[in-house]
């Protein structure tokens, strides 16, 4: 995790490879997170640290941006409107969690496999059709829920949502001697204690207190 951590450091430019080899080393002596060193020396302030960790997704705007393949993207959406009667795009757009560009294309590909049907005129666009199920489209849509009872949001990538956890990691926070003195200030906590505390909330890891 440190060298991971570090290395995209590198990566985006944020620190060199010789900062990053020098705060590993004072690592090696003075204990704490690769992260905590790096501010230690003064190559990384807080604030940039706070900002590389605090990472807000791109929502795809294709089918090929989703990773995820039309026909799976059309699956999804059959089991969605299996129970729904009528609906728009819009309607499946929020369901899905995919933009109205991406739901269109699967919509235009149910239409010309004969499983959905138009019930109502366009006013702005495909997005506004008002679609039903076909008998056929009935009948697909519940071999789907046989194969699997999945019907929610689209999933995203496997390493598009390791990359979140990554970024999410408690690991990333600094703790302080004086954030942890603050955190402590209502109770009665001798200094011995505070001590072993503090590299215990430093690692990240689970604490019974």
């Amino acid at each position: 995790m440190e060298k991971c951590l570090g290395e995209q450091l590198v990566e985006k430019r944020i620190v060199t490879e010789k900062k990053l080899q020098m705060a590993l080393e004072r690592q090696k002596l003075q204990g704490g997170r690769i992260t905590q060193n790096l501010v230690a020396l003064q190559f990384i302030t807080e604030e940039e640290l706070a900002a590389f960790f605090k990472t807000t997704p791109q929502p795809p705007q294709t089918v090929e941006e989703t990773g995820l393949d039309i026909s799976f993207i059309a699956d999804l959406i059959m089991k969605h409107v299996l129970f729904m009667g009528e609906f728009t795009g819009t309607d499946v757009a929020d369901r899905v969690k995919l933009p109205p560009s991406v739901v269109g294309k699967a919509i235009d590909k149910l239409r010309k496999d004969l499983l959905l049907e138009v019930k109502g005129p366009a006013q702005l666009g495909g997005l506004t059709y008002r679609f039903s199920l076909t008998d056929r489209g009935k009948n697909r849509s519940t071999e789907l829920f046989e194969i699997s009872r999945y019907a929610g949001p689209a999933p995203a990538r496997l390493h598009e949502y390791r990359e979140m956890v990554r970024v999410q990691t408690i690991k990333s926070v600094i703790v302080s001697e004086k954030s942890l003195n603050d955190a402590f200030s209502h109770l009665v906590v001798n200094e011995e204690l505070l001590k072993r505390l503090g590299p215990a909330v430093s690692s990240g890891k689970t604490m019974f207190l």
